[in-house]
């Protein structure tokens, strides 16, 4: 949280969400924003060499969609 002590504001946050790593903390990051002056963004997955098939690559994606859905449902729906 030393980003937040510092003249630049707001602190904007990347995330790369991926389904089995990182999927259950999308409503934490999100919730940061209600708190903190915080600009969360998620990004989707994208393709890179090395997954010739996209096989990793498909089991890891999360479409747009569903993640603004669950960061949506789960920032409501739980206590801060």
């Amino acid at each position: 949280m030393a980003a937040l002590e510092t003249p630049l504001s707001p602190v904007k946050i990347n995330a790369v969400a991926m389904r089995g790593v990182n999927d259950d903390e999308i409503s934490d990051m999100a919730r940061l924003t209600l708190d903190y002056p915080m600009h969360v963004r998620f990004i989707e997955l994208m393709p890179l060499n090395g997954d010739t098939d996209g096989s990793r690559f498909k089991s890891l994606f999360i479409p747009g969609k569903e993640i603004l859905e669950r960061a949506q449902e789960d920032s409501v729906t739980s206590p801060r």
